[in-house]
């Protein structure tokens, strides 16, 4: 009986990536993580399923997360539901709760998983992609030198991985709130829904703008104000603050004077001005937020989002504990970052392999030769392969390499290995050059240090 053959077919919006685009992939996470690292985070890793009360717990889109249960299972398993996770942050805040006694606080923490969330299908957004959060988290109280320090430390990243111009857009979610409120706004379902429109800001245009608040009956002078208050993104930062601290509201006032501590100590510590946008329209509409908040843009790409974002919250883990547990975090999103940065060739998408040398085999009679060749080689830390194959032509080998974009190929047949040197070809040049077997390991280390 013959078998049924599957005919293969892609999962819409689930990424697979080839050779080449899931080495820029892991490039970017291992800068990321470097990052991270250097400014003094430790690493954790959660599962990436969770109890479906866990993940809901903080009003989640419960429409947006994929439940998980046995094939076949019976009924009754299925009540104790579980689901993938569809950030990292829920799953943080029940982490620290249940480690609270054994974590040395402030606990700084960076995470780098994948996650799963139902989206609507649109470019850059798929359903399962990679988050690299950045957390501090305090126990009782968290002094606003957090918030510089997540701020900071994203700009760092950002700036190492020298890829896009980009602008961090900083607020404070009690500016937004206290301003609604202060026009007279004091229902809180309303208030959440004039911050969500507002949050729209600056991915759409101001009419679309003027209509949602239209349609919630918020016209005249309140829908001129809210959209002034808007624009002010396009005003220099002290401008902003000049705009806000006139706003004679006490949330307001709270809100700058923490927004303007930050936005100072980050100047000390260096950050060019020029990346920072004081912006009110951002507003993280999540009601969770509490104090500062950050969105982060690629200059001339506003259109994509987002691409970095997080804030401030009194309490997150409320749900899991009943200790006071104030952090900040910051993410950023990785898969779209990557998306853009393939469709724009901001970098080498031709490299397949890591390897940095092919080892060519050209008479099977000097094979333990070659092989003490490759383990050299990779005694010495440099990526290599022997090529796998008997009888090949040496044209054949080498288009291998050049394939594969493998920089350097050593080819030793009876002339070279009879004085105990090899062929050292460069394979984007074509360039040759004779060395001593016993040098070779040093002569590649100095020419792939002359590349970085």
């Amino acid at each position: 009986m013959s078998e049924t053959i599957i005919t293969p077919r892609p999962i819409s919006w689930f990424p697979e990536h080839s050779p080449e685009n899931r080495r820029i992939e892991l490039e970017l996470l291992d800068n990321i993580r470097r990052g991270y690292e250097l400014a003094g985070f430790t690493n954790i890793e959660t599962p990436a399923v969770e109890r479906t009360e866990v993940l809901i717990s903080k009003g989640a889109d419960d429409k947006e997360i994929y439940t998980l249960w046995r094939l076949n299972a019976e009924d009754w398993e299925k009540d104790d539901r579980l689901a993938l996770h569809f950030d990292l942050t829920v799953p943080m805040a029940r982490y620290v709760a249940q480690r609270y006694n054994d974590l040395t606080f402030p606990f700084r923490r960076y995470q780098i998983q994948k996650v799963w969330r139902w989206e609507r299908a649109q470019w850059g957004r798929y359903r399962e992609f990679y988050q690299a959060d950045i957390d501090i988290v305090g126990d009782g109280k968290l002094p606003l030198s957090a918030d510089v320090e997540v701020l900071t430390t994203i700009d760092n990243v950002l700036s190492w991985l020298n890829i896009w111009d980009y602008t961090i857009r900083l607020n404070n979610r009690k500016i937004i709130v206290g301003f609604i409120q202060s026009l007279g706004i004091q229902d809180d379902q309303m208030v959440s829904q004039v911050t969500r429109i507002i949050d729209k800001m600056p991915k759409v245009w101001e009419l679309e703008v003027r209509k949602l608040l239209w349609n919630l009956g918020i016209e005249g002078e309140v829908n001129d104000d809210i959209v002034a208050f808007c624009l002010m993104a396009s005003q220099w930062n002290e401008s902003v603050l000049e705009y806000l601290s006139k706003i004679n509201f006490p949330e307001v006032q709270a809100g700058v004077a923490e927004l303007q501590e930050v936005y100072n100590q980050a100047k000390m510590l260096w950050m060019d001005e020029k990346r920072i946008t004081l912006d009110p329209s951002i507003a993280r509409w999540l009601w969770y937020y509490t104090g500062t908040i950050y969105e982060t843009f690629l200059k001339g790409h506003e259109w994509l989002g987002s691409i970095c974002s997080g804030g401030r919250y009194d309490n997150l883990a409320s749900y899991f504990t009943d200790k006071k547990l104030p952090w900040v975090w910051v993410s950023i999103g990785v898969s779209r970052l990557l998306t853009r940065l393939l469709e724009q060739e901001k970098l080498n998408t031709k490299i397949q392999s890591p390897s940095k040398v092919l080892v060519t085999r050209l008479q099977e009679r000097y094979a333990e030769t070659y092989l003490r060749i490759l383990w050299e080689l990779r005694k010495s830390g440099i990526p290599s392969e022997l090529y796998l194959g008997d009888g090949v032509k040496i044209g054949k080998q080498l288009g291998y390499a050049n394939k594969k974009w493998i920089p350097y190929a050593i080819v030793a047949g009876e002339d070279e290995i009879s004085q105990n040197k090899v062929q050292l070809k460069h394979m984007y040049t074509g360039d040759r050059e004779q060395v001593s077997i016993d040098q070779v390991m040093d002569r590649v280390k100095v020419l792939l240090s002359q590349e970085k």
